[in-house]
């Protein structure tokens, strides 16, 4: 019987594989023999990744063509992640169909964030930007298919990186930002936090974002290290005046309850309405470690910790992308809850110091004025120009 079940997933393996190459050839050859339609079409992993969900806003402001969003569910609503966008300005088409074959096939421009499994190596007719999710300092492994034309950045540091990693030249990389940044503009820092059931003054907000050691989705499962919660003897003292909360990564399996903060899920956060932006801007500091996070948060020039007590255990474990982590992290490295307290207490006493007083910053290179995607849109455009193509976001939406 097991040796049964070992050849049927043999067997499964074997035809997705198959199935997987044949859809990757069958893209290659069709993005150079058929023509480009004016159509953009954009994947973000999850439907609600922030980087996909404000090109497509972008999109329906700059973009005269049909814009096509590649969906795996139905919920969140278009309306509650797009706003108020015009009927029929974005046409959703479910992830894993035909259709999504056909319109990917001849899209003249292509946006992702986690890879897609068309994103073949394109020709100079097709424009296919990999927004990505993120810069940091995690070493990244196992690339999903992402060959694209462009790829996205927030620092010249991780810029480089991009480049190296997704085979490109520097001067393909559009060091403007991240434009999930967008979002935190549009709402102000005391609604958020009323939406959250969060105090609205009165007491210092101090964000912390901690990567995963241990989780995964439905599809892969990590295990980079042993879970704080297990690693830390003792929980994070919270002085008075200061609120901390804790937002997981989606893939995070911990549990924080126990560690002194108040734990936000995204669940919480899409039953708010509210996106991780916006809660990076109603904070008033961010305790992070090797996430991207914290370099979304340095256009907001409010101090950071890098509270980090497994350091070299999780460098072991997941790697980091630079020789020396400590010369990239623009804030004071904390290596217990003890010193996560102290930079608590020295929020709340206003003497943390912000990025800006550490050389870190200028090392990286960070790029993330507002309003990168408007940015990044002139940046594509000036970079079609310069190859000799049609610039593609100038025009007004066409009528529908």
């Amino acid at each position: 019987m097991i040796a049964d079940l070992l050849r049927r997933a043999v067997a499964r393996t074997r035809w997705w594989v198959l199935r997987e190459r044949a859809v990757v050839a069958a893209t290659w050859v069709a993005v150079r023999v058929l023509p480009p339609r004016p159509t953009a079409v954009v994947h973000g992993e999850p439907d609600w990744e922030g980087n996909a969900v404000e090109v497509l806003k972008g999109l329906v402001r700059r973009y005269p063509g049909q814009v096509v969003w590649l969906r795996d569910a139905s919920t969140p609503s278009d309306a509650e992640l797009l706003g108020d966008v015009p009927a029929g300005r974005v046409r959703a088409v479910r992830t894993r169909s035909l259709a999504a074959l056909r319109v990917c096939a001849r899209a003249e421009v292509t946006f992702f964030t986690h890879g897609l499994v068309t994103a073949v190596r394109p020709p100079a007719s097709r424009l296919v930007v990999n927004l990505w999710h993120g810069d940091g300092p995690k070493a990244t492994t196992g690339l999903p298919r992402c060959r694209s034309t462009v790829a996205v950045a927030a620092t010249r540091l991780w810029g480089d990186y991009k480049a190296d990693l997704f085979g490109l030249r520097p001067q393909d990389v559009a060091v403007v930002g991240n434009p999930r940044m967008d979002s935190a503009r549009d709402r102000p820092a005391a609604q958020t936090r009323e939406r959250l059931g969060l105090p609205a003054g009165g007491e210092q907000l101090v964000l912390w974002l901690p990567t995963f050691r241990r989780g995964g989705n439905q599809n892969v499962s990590f295990t980079n290290g042993l879970p704080l919660s297990q690693a830390l003897e003792a929980r994070i003292v919270v002085p008075e005046g200061v609120r901390l909360v804790v937002k997981p990564h989606p893939m995070d399996s911990d549990d924080y309850a126990g560690l002194g903060a108040t734990v936000l899920t995204d669940r919480d956060l899409l039953r708010a309405g509210v996106t991780l932006p916006q809660l990076l801007g109603a904070a008033d500091a961010l305790v992070s470690d090797a996430s991207s996070a914290w370099v979304d948060y340095l256009g907001l020039a409010r101090p950071v910790g890098f509270f980090l007590p497994d350091l070299d255990a999780y460098g072991a474990a997941r790697g980091y992308n630079v020789p020396d982590l400590r010369e990239v992290l623009p804030g004071p490295v904390l290596g217990d809850p003890e010193a996560v307290s102290r930079f608590l207490l020295d929020v709340r006493e206003g003497t943390a110091r912000p990025p800006a007083g550490y050389p870190a910053l200028a090392r990286i290179g960070h790029q993330g004025a507002v309003p990168v995607t408007d940015r990044l849109f002139d940046w594509l455009d000036d970079y079609q120009s310069a190859r000799g193509r049609r610039r593609l976001f100038t025009g007004p939406p066409s009528p529908r």
